[in-house]
């Protein structure tokens, strides 16, 4: 020890040699983070938005039966043969006896409906993947986990095969 120091420096000494009463202060706010805190929770599959997918599909795929069905009747009803080319366009042959502005009408119908199809395949296929995407993360967590968009899968599959022209 250091001589000529009297009692309350000793005590200061002893009580106060912590690392605390070493450094500057107060400190510099939050100068002791050197690194970004990564949270985990954000990582971990949404359970919530698996179910909001399903009810999502679950309310495409009826519509999307009712215009397959539709489009279908339209062309049985009225005797048309729908063709599609390699690039996805539409053309429709009508019998020689239909009018013109029949077959002009039908033909708007028919393009219409064959785009809704086309847009709600295309939703129902998305959101099928999204939710079968959330799956796969929570059968890594959960190996039992089982899928719930079997039926939809299957229903979606049967729909597609349903509209063929």
């Amino acid at each position: 020890m250091i001589k000529n120091l009297n009692i309350y420096e000793i005590l200061l000494i002893k009580l106060y040699n912590s690392l605390e009463w070493i450094l500057n202060s107060p400190p510099k706010p939050h100068g002791f983070v050197n690194k970004d805190i990564k949270s985990t929770l954000d990582t971990l599959p949404d359970v919530d938005s698996i179910s909001v997918i399903l009810e999502q599909v679950n309310k495409i795929l009826p519509q999307l039966g009712n215009f397959i069905t539709q489009f279908n009747n339209m062309i049985i009803s009225n005797n048309i043969n729908v063709v599609t080319d390699s690039a996805g366009n539409l053309s429709i042959d009508v019998p020689a006896n239909m009018s013109d502005s029949d077959a002009e009408t039908i033909s708007k119908k028919i393009g219409v409906i064959d785009r809704l199809i086309a847009s709600q395949t295309s939703k129902a296929d998305t959101l099928i993947t999204k939710g079968l995407g959330i799956e796969q993360q929570l059968r890594e967590i959960n190996p039992e986990y089982k899928s719930i968009f079997t039926q939809q899968i299957t229903k979606l599959s049967e729909l597609k095969s349903s509209f063929k022209h």
